[in-house]
């Protein structure tokens, strides 16, 4: 028994030893990995959540709040004489601060179709298409030149205003970040700290003018409008109907904006308490940044993508054939670039991975909005090397939408069109043929399932009618058949019998 034991132990060490990998077979499988593996490239871009542009965004705010604070100082003949020089250098280092954040803005990277766009190129292209590329451009304008040339134009620097829109997004950074308790705990900090706290503070003449034409705007924006008293009983008359068109006009269109306020605000603010919930739960589970700002960003998209409108309502809500007019519209420009318009797969947003077997050699490629996959899987041929079966997997690259073409669907169309049918299948021969998925040199072949399942079930049907009418006929052919040879029959019969009577007679007269 031992022996036995000893052998066999024997036995399973020489297969270890011989599946062991040689260096060789270490160093292809090396090779071969380098070369699967896709080439390192390191990510320049800026994370908008990431604490160096939240860093950023101070900075870039500071000097967006000095400039509209201080706008209004060339309108003051003090400020204007004095300190040209002055404002003039530290508008220079806003402005540089404003360039450096446009490239800031170039790099910085977003979300598609749930997938991370990281490349310069499509970053670029996405800031420079946006509004805000324009008001940046609108607010580094070097208008602050012609102070130096004329210094009583004051309205010079009013390109400022473009860049409000930076104190926005800042707002929304902090409501983002700070949770509602801690803002509260803020709150109370502060009400703790400035209760009864009085001070008496000396203000210049300077301030006392700049605070008087803050009140004076304002006294000038309130009493717009006035007019005198009216005097006749038509003057009156007309007051009394235009106060009355005016309320009931400004109550409508308060009332309408009140409506669009109060709805965006429970909006708001139920996707804000989900939220918070959501950055609670994170926080308390100690989750990495990484991992935290991917699940918001996750919740934020999957939350855009709710509120859209579905295009499976459309679908029910139109009949059949205009939404086949309506896709027709929408997807003839796509089809008609190809040679075969025939794919399986037609990307309509997003991105999809076509990722090849192991025996293909192809490396996986991706697809984008407008292209179409699966060239070679309609028309199947008896002489296909891969006996008519997909080689490639199809995958998701985040958020996707793809359409989808059926066999069935494609041969019903071209039931009716029996050209068109063989003109495409000759020409998904010759790309199956392109792809080395059928020999170049084989020439004898047959199509398979050419047609649909009903067109081949109408075919079988007329080949039993066809069969059934042959039966019939030559059923018919046998009953007129069998009569004739009955009646020939019976006239033979009849001959017979008259013969044999006759002979009868002629015996029975001899005897007599």
């Amino acid at each position: 028994m031992s022996m036995v034991n000893q052998a066999r132990r024997n036995s399973i060490r020489s297969r270890i030893r011989d599946h062991e990998p040689n260096e060789l077979d270490i160093e292809n499988q090396y090779e071969r990995s380098v070369r699967e593996s896709e080439p390192f490239i390191y990510d320049t871009s800026v994370n908008p959540k990431g604490t160096m542009y939240w860093q950023w965004s101070i900075l870039v705010s500071s000097a967006c709040l000095y400039n509209l604070i201080f706008i209004s100082l060339p309108a003051f003949e003090e400020t204007r004489i004095s300190t040209d020089s002055k404002w003039l250098s530290y508008n220079l280092v806003a402005d540089i601060i404003y360039l450096i954040d446009m490239f800031v803005q170039c790099k910085k990277n977003f979300y598609e179709s749930g997938c991370l766009v990281t490349d310069f190129h499509d970053t670029r292209i996405n800031y420079v298409y946006s509004s805000g590329f324009a008001m940046d451009l609108v607010s580094i304008c070097p208008t602050d030149l012609i102070l130096l040339v004329d210094n009583n134009f004051p309205l010079c620097s009013c390109q400022y205003f473009c860049i409000i829109i930076i104190f926005h997004q800042y707002y929304e950074m902090m409501n983002e970040t700070y949770y509602d308790e801690e803002r509260e705990e803020n709150i109370y900090v502060l009400l703790d700290y400035w209760i009864n706290k009085t001070a008496i503070m000396e203000f210049s003449d300077f301030i006392k003018k700049y605070m008087l034409s803050m009140y004076w705007s304002s006294m000038t924006m309130t009493t717009l409008g006035e007019q005198p008293s009216p005097n006749l009983t038509i003057q009156n008359l007309l007051e009394i109907v235009d106060t009355i068109f005016g309320l009931i006009l400004f109550a409508g269109i308060m009332g309408s904006i009140a409506d669009l306020v109060e709805n965006a605000n429970r909006e708001k603010q139920e996707w804000q308490m989900v939220l918070d919930g959501l950055k609670q739960y994170v926080k308390y589970r100690d989750l990495e940044n990484h991992l935290i700002s991917k699940i918001v960003m996750e919740y934020c998209e999957f939350e855009i993508s709710r509120l859209e409108f579905k295009e499976t309502l459309v679908k029910s809500a139109l009949p059949q054939t205009l939404y086949l007019k309506v896709c027709k519209q929408l997807n003839w420009k796509i089809l008609a670039n190809h040679p075969l318009f025939q794919e399986m797969f037609l990307v309509s947003r997003g991105s999809v991975k076509v990722v090849y077997s192991d025996l293909d050699e192809r490396k996986p490629k991706v697809c984008k909005e407008g292209d179409l996959v699966g060239a070679d899987g309609l028309f199947w041929f008896s002489d296909n090397s891969l006996e008519n079966r997909r080689n490639y997997t199809i995958v998701s690259v985040g958020y996707s939408e793809v359409y989808v073409l059926h066999r069935d669907n494609f041969f019903k169309v071209l039931r009716d069109y029996p050209y068109e049918r063989e003109r495409l299948r000759k020409k998904a021969r010759e790309i199956q043929k392109d792809l080395g998925e059928i020999p170049i040199d084989s020439r004898r072949y047959t199509s398979v399932e050419e047609t649909s399942f009903e067109e081949r079930m109408l075919r079988t049907k007329f080949q039993i009618d066809r069969i059934q009418a042959d039966i019939d006929a030559q059923y018919k052919k046998f009953i007129e058949s069998s009569n004739s040879m009955k009646r020939r029959v019976f006239k033979l019969e009849r001959q017979c019998n008259n013969l044999i009577r006759d002979e009868s007679l002629s015996e029975i007269i001899e005897t007599t």
